[in-house]
């Protein structure tokens, strides 16, 4: 039996009251609990919000108060997520009990730790976080709390195994901590994730998570980076035989110039292909012969990539709106 269930919050909801009421089931059921908050309105929502039956839970425009609440509770509910979507809400967090749980994260379950590993589809976008009380918090505490974190991550307990996420969005975020990737990557283990979007996260670089991308994303198919504030990169080719080259969306960031290894990319077994579009390129390098030459490798290699060839130059000036593969030989190697 499947149930559709829309919460519509004006003032506060708490996602006990959907614990009552599913804790009632009889049977096998499957519930997509979708809450949408009216402006003003404040949901309890506690990590990583387990409850019985639940099947797809969307949470829309919300304040979202009690997120650590179950921090060091044991649940008492499986794993049933399959699709999560949480967007343009905010997380009250109070800084005094978050440095306090930064000391006990070696107690924390793995329920705690992995969240769903059941999920299918994981999509978070435009989540910030609302911090109280703002009182002066000691510079030492900070730090004390902040190597903690590191050290968890580094020796985390568990493996999170997200046997069946096939798509993870992580977008729209300018205050993704340095240690973001290695949460993302360093303790999990991710066998069919085909699509990966980290969009629009103020991202400076690539970092080795993205670059040695095939040790911990091995079927991945698409990558999106756009609108971030990436200047270099470089995504090692895969060894495996796939069957799919991996795609990566470069687009809307800040690149004057292309690695000199970017040829090394088409090679191997699992080609790597960028999309440098809507970049600030500067033809004057020399690397922008490189490009034009990876550009007319790419459709060579697969003639429905034509589209990528529209990269155009930025730099100088007098180039500005050319296309890098309309420049002639004597435009290259200017600077």
């Amino acid at each position: 039996m499947y149930s559709y269930c829309r919460v519509i919050v004006d003032d506060f909801w708490t996602f006990q009251t959907y614990r009552e009421w599913s804790d009632q089931f009889r049977g096998q059921r499957l519930v997509n609990l979708d809450i949408r908050c009216k402006p003003g309105g404040a949901v309890f929502l506690p990590w990583p919000m387990k409850a019985k039956s639940l099947n797809v839970l969307t949470v829309e425009g919300c304040l979202i108060k009690g997120y650590f609440a179950e921090f060091m509770n044991e649940t008492l509910y499986p794993d049933s997520m399959r699709i999560l979507k949480m967007r343009n809400c905010v997380i009250q967090v109070d800084i005094n009990q978050l440095i306090e749980r930064s000391f006990l994260l070696d107690q924390v379950s793995r329920s705690y730790d992995c969240g769903q590993e059941t999920l299918v589809m994981n999509v978070v976008t435009n989540i910030t976080y609302l911090f109280h009380p703002m009182e002066r918090v000691e510079f030492d505490l900070l730090s004390a709390a902040f190597d903690a974190l590191v050290k968890h991550n580094h020796n985390s307990k568990y493996r999170c195994q997200y046997k069946n996420l096939r798509t993870l969005e992580q977008t729209i975020s300018n205050t993704r901590s340095k240690l973001f990737f290695e949460n993302l990557a360093e303790s999990s283990e991710y066998p069919r994730l085909k699509f990966l979007n980290l969009s629009a996260n103020s991202i400076p670089y690539t970092s080795k998570f993205l670059r040695n991308w095939s040790k911990y994303f091995p079927v991945l198919e698409e990558l999106d980076l756009s609108h971030n504030d990436i200047e270099n990169f470089e995504f090692l080719p895969s060894a495996d035989s796939r069957t799919k080259p991996l795609l990566i969306n470069l687009q809307f960031n800040k690149i004057r110039k292309v690695p000199d290894t970017i040829l090394n990319e088409l090679k191997g077994n699992s080609p790597v292909i960028v999309d440098l579009r809507n970049n600030p390129i500067d033809c004057r390098f020399c690397s922008s012969r490189l490009l034009k030459t990876y550009l007319q490798e790419v459709v060579t290699m697969d003639s429905s990539h034509g589209d990528l060839q529209d990269v155009k130059c930025n730099f100088p000036p007098s180039l500005k709106g050319t296309r890098v593969m309309e420049l002639p030989k004597n435009q290259f190697c200017t600077l």
